[in-house]
């Protein structure tokens, strides 16, 4: 008897996508405030001739160097950036808990308290600049320590080179016609752009008022939190439990 060849036609296909269900509007909205703030707030540190506060990857490689070349006090200002980085990282610990975006949590203090620290450090930056830099990056801290998961996505919001590797990870799946959802990469679009457009203000906007313009995006997170407190989001226990918790 001679076999039945098989039809390649009938043969099941990789499914397109993942399947996990698009997030609520306000992700993507917060990922514009949040993104938005810390493009804004590195442009006018950067503007302002200072170190950036939003990301230390950079910092640690010019303390290294700083260091090698017996410039202690250039890698003293470098070493309080990230310990002031990490200590805000740290506060978002304590009331957060853990990555995950989840319900109940004291995401609206968080804002109200980095809008307070972007306020001072904007008052602060005509007189002492290193004091300000150091408050805004102590806010940048407590912001990038705050939810970063979102149903297995991380989303970082001060700085972008990990929303650019999922970009890239998200075409190569694209390319290679392995699952993914199309949602993951306008979130991920979505706060690159959001960075990089209020980077542009915000060096604008330092270039008329200097470390002043600071309080603008202190102002606008302020109302976020007050919102936020007022009228929390909810996130599903569906949610919670697709949640990886990697950040």
């Amino acid at each position: 008897m001679t076999p039945k060849l098989s039809d390649a036609s009938h043969e099941p296909h990789e499914p397109r996508t993942r399947g996990v269900p698009a997030p609520p509007l306000w992700v993507f909205l917060g990922g514009v405030l949040l993104a938005s703030a810390a493009g804004f707030v590195n442009a006018v540190v950067l503007q302002q001739g200072l170190l950036p506060v939003t990301h230390l990857t950079g910092s640690v490689s010019h303390a290294s160097g700083d260091l090698a070349q017996g410039n202690v006090r250039k890698a003293l200002e470098l070493l309080g950036i990230i310990a002031m980085f990490i200590s805000g990282a740290a506060c978002s610990g304590v009331f957060v808990g853990d990555s995950r975006l989840r319900h109940g949590r004291y995401y609206g203090l968080i804002l109200l308290i980095e809008a307070m620290l972007l306020t001072a450090a904007g008052l602060l930056m005509a007189s002492s600049a290193i004091a300000g830099m150091l408050l805004a990056s102590l806010s940048a801290g407590m912001q990038n320590g705050m939810a970063s998961s979102y149903r297995g996505l991380i989303v970082r919001t001060t700085h972008i080179t990990g929303t650019a590797t999922d970009l890239g990870l998200w075409i190569g799946a694209l390319i290679a016609r392995r699952p993914h959802d199309a949602w993951r990469f306008w979130l991920l679009l979505t706060v690159f752009a959001s960075f990089a457009a209020a980077g542009v203000l915000g060096w604008l906007a330092s270039e008329s008022l200097d470390g002043v313009a600071l309080l603008i995006p202190a102002m606008t997170l302020a109302l976020a939190g007050l919102v936020f407190r007022r009228r929390p989001p909810i996130v599903s226990d569906h949610a919670h439990h697709r949640d990886t918790g990697r950040g």
